[in-house]
């Protein structure tokens, strides 16, 4: 095998399309984590629904006070996502810098994880080709990059 066509299939590796996109994600979050002040990081972006909801499953409230305060048990948002939030706060602390960091961890986690499904169907519906190129295309797809970091 020449080292062009180890080259190409390095570039069309699913795997290795997945670990760019992961890599995207966190190099965002880094660049942004240093420009913006910790305390800000360790509070806002926990203060909406999934945040709240969250806290309220660490203290033990069960699925509930989704606006932080004793609203009593929500349907709002599908409980998986608040789930794993509380336990980021029970290991790290709620409202704190690491549990932001876990938080994004686990956001470009799944970000760069849809890559798998995208090149999947995609390889299914239109061949390898376009596969591939859905999936680079993923890869820096502003929204993509950005979300895991703005949205928790």
């Amino acid at each position: 095998m020449t080292r062009t066509s180890r080259i190409v299939v390095l570039l069309t590796s699913v795997w290795f399309i997945a670990a760019v996109a992961l890599g995207a994600r966190l190099d965002f979050a880094w660049d942004q984590q240093r420009k913006i002040p910790h305390q800000v990081l360790a509070t806002v972006p926990f203060d909406q629904e999934a945040g709240n909801t969250a806290l309220a499953l660490s203290q033990g409230k069960g699925f509930s006070n989704l606006f932080r305060q004793n609203t009593g048990p929500t349907a709002w948002l599908p409980p998986l996502y608040p789930f794993l939030l509380s336990i980021i706060f029970r290991m790290l602390g709620a409202f704190t810098f690491h549990s932001f960091l876990a938080a994004v961890l686990l956001n470009a986690l799944f970000s760069a994880t849809v890559t798998f499904p995208l090149f999947s169907f995609a390889q299914q519906i239109a061949g390898r080709h376009v596969a591939v190129a859905s999936a680079w295309l993923w890869v820096f797809l502003p929204a993509g990059v950005i979300m895991p970091f703005e949205w928790i």
